[in-house]
């Protein structure tokens, strides 16, 4: 887990910039750092590598590495968890290797099968830059899920890309304006990287599961259209035939997947909320045999305190959590809620990434390095309520009737769905003309322009929402801000759920596996039975890493809101939120009649958000 940086220019390099550029995301490595300059043809080369020694600790493992014989260099952010096998798989072909690192496995791999042949090989998450000077080319890729970031600028002869954003935009030198549309998809929906766009106009990022091959054969920059070297599917072996088959290969599946990310020269911990993904993950991880350390969340509010179900967890594995309780200063969340947007260059959606960079220093001051998280698991497994809301249309629109009542009723029965529905967090899914007659606080930057539509496509299938919530609208945001909070405090967190071999044959099975007799994740659940406390896999309402918001929106955040989204703020003197709409639905928020299930607190916090992230990345953008 590491930093990553790169120029190819006709032109000469702005030391100071590429200097400061460089410093700007050094809390990615604090372990090391490198640089290699050279030229290919007529074209200047230079990279820039960041270090967090996770295996191979010595400086065999550092980067930028080289090929000697054909010249080539590597820099590399990420884990290929299954660098062991290719490893043994490359000596056995000849190939010899001068230290253990998973980065040298990488550039031999590159080297011998090629891009294509050697990304479908690799188990792991990573963004790299591979200057292959034999044919006069760069090749960046990102792996499956995205779980490794890659930005990347192009303009006239000169190409730039890095691991953070605001290391790209220092160094090009140039202010950006806004995307409105990236910005629209984080106002209206909290959703950030919905496509290859940033919310930044001239930068983007390296699709996930692809490779892109820029040539330097010529005096112009040649961009080779991206190559995708997955499919969801595309590895799965033999279809199963029944759902008992399927619960039984989701469990081999997901204890492999932990057993490889537990590979690792540093102490490794789980994040545990007391929800079903994470105590799965933690549950394998003991049956590997590797000793974790748990961190997990405590809140003083009774009605989202998960602690008793992670403690639950740690008391039947044997493990001791370390408890952090989110201080409800409000000077204190502001501060840390400052210093995470600038962290994870984009505006927050909510306070649980506040949490979350919290629990990762935690982890530092402990020394834990390699922390594993359950994310995922709701994807793969039809874990959120909107999945139940799809499945309902879904047989509606077959005029499936009949069905869909008896689908309907042990969900009603069960408790698992009505307790924790929100309209106001249901609204996200409804179709433009009924979202419309919502409260919105949208501005006029945004007229004639909607945010993507989150919900149940025409013709769509379960299966196909999932697929999208892979790719677009949910995994994306969820692993930018995964990245960006550990990395602030350099620490690499690992996704076993996330692993291409368990998404091959999760999300293409049958709805009813997932979804059945009232119980989301059925399949996940039956899985991990025998391993985890019975209140914890078949408990009804779930929450996650849940901070109580909403209480410090009404209360200690008031005056915090008043001091940043006064008349002048940027919000509204950029015309992206409506002041008159903002001021209207804060203070229904904070009326003392206030129904969470009408209106949902982080319509109020994410216009709060995005204040303070315009104000922080002020000196970067076009004051347009």
């Amino acid at each position: 887990m590491c930093g990553v940086l790169g120029r190819v220019s006709l032109g000469s390099l702005d030391h100071e910039r590429w200097n400061v550029a460089r410093q700007w995301q050094a809390h990615r490595g604090p372990d090391g750092e490198g640089e290699w300059h050279g030229a290919v043809g007529d074209w200047q080369v230079s990279l820039a590598h960041q270090r967090l020694a996770i295996i191979d600790l010595t400086s065999c493992g550092a980067q930028p590495m080289r090929h000697a014989p054909t010249g080539s260099v590597l820099v590399y952010n990420g884990e290929i968890y299954n660098y062991l096998e290719l490893r043994a798989e490359l000596e056995s072909l000849g190939m010899e290797f001068r230290s253990d690192s998973d980065t040298e496995v990488l550039l031999l791999a590159l080297e011998h099968w090629g891009p294509e042949g050697a990304l479908r090989r690799l188990n792991g998450m990573w963004a790299f830059a591979w200057l292959d000077a034999a044919n006069a080319r760069i090749v960046l890729s990102r792996d499956r899920c995205g779980e490794k970031p890659l930005y990347m600028s192009v303009r006239g002869d000169t190409l730039e890309f890095a691991s953070e954003l605001k290391s790209i935009l220092k160094l090009s030198g140039l202010s950006r304006a806004l995307n409105h549309g990236a910005v629209l998809d984080f106002l209206a929906l909290g959703l950030v990287n919905t496509s290859a766009e940033t919310m930044l106009d001239g930068v983007t990022q390296v699709e996930p599961g692809t490779c892109v091959s820029i040539s330097l054969s010529a005096r112009e920059l040649r961009a080779g259209v991206p190559m995708r070297y997955w499919h969801i599917g595309s590895t799965s072996g033999s279809p199963v035939t029944c759902c008992g088959e399927f619960i039984e290969q989701c469990r081999v599946l997901l204890r492999e997947s932990v057993r490889i990310r537990l590979r690792s020269d540093v102490p490794v911990g789980v994040l545990l909320s007391g929800g079903l993904d994470s105590s799965a993950v933690t549950a394998a991880a003991v049956q590997c045999g590797q000793d974790v350390a748990l961190y997990s969340l405590r809140n003083a509010d009774p009605a989202i305190d998960e602690s008793p179900y992670a403690s639950a967890v740690a008391d039947r594995l044997g493990l001791r959590v370390n408890w952090l309780t989110m201080p409800s200063d409000h000077r204190g969340l502001m501060d840390d809620l400052t210093s995470a947007t600038w962290m994870s260059d984009a505006p927050i959606p909510g306070f649980s990434i506040v949490a979350l960079y919290q629990l990762m220093r935690m982890a530092r001051e402990a020394g834990v390095t390699v922390i594993l998280s359950g994310q995922g698991g709701d994807e793969l497994f039809c874990g959120y309520r909107k999945y139940v809301g799809f499945l309902m249309i879904e047989l509606f629109r077959h005029g499936r009737l009949l069905e869909l009542v008896r689908q309907a009723a042990p969900w009603f029965l069960n408790g698992t769905l009505i307790p924790q529905w929100s309209t106001a967090e249901a609204g996200r899914y409804l179709p433009a003309l009924l979202r419309k007659r919502q409260r919105s606080v949208i501005g006029e930057a945004f007229s004639g322009e909607s945010p993507s539509f989150i919900g149940l496509g025409g013709g769509q299938s379960i299966q196909q929402r999932q697929e999208a919530d892979l790719s677009r609208f949910s995994v994306p945001t969820l692993v930018h801000y995964e990245d960006r909070m550990s990395m602030a405090w350099s620490r690499e967190v690992r996704l076993p759920f996330l692993d291409h071999r368990l998404i091959d044959v999760a999300i293409p099975a049958p709805t009813a596996w997932k979804l059945r007799s009232g119980w989301n994740k059925y399949a996940l659940r039956k899985a991990v039975e025998p391993s985890l406390p019975a209140e914890v896999v078949w408990r009804r309402v779930r929450r996650g890493f849940t901070t109580p918001e909403s209480g410090w929106i009404r209360a200690e955040l008031q005056s915090a809101i008043g001091e940043r989204l006064g008349p002048s703020a940027q919000v509204f003197e950029r015309g992206l939120v409506n002041r008159a709409a903002f001021l209207a639905l804060n203070a229904q928020m904070c009326a003392p009649g206030w129904k969470g299930s009408t209106v949902w607190g982080r319509d109020v916090f994410r216009v709060l958000a995005l204040e303070i992230w315009l104000k922080r990345f002020a000196d970067l953008l076009d004051a347009r």
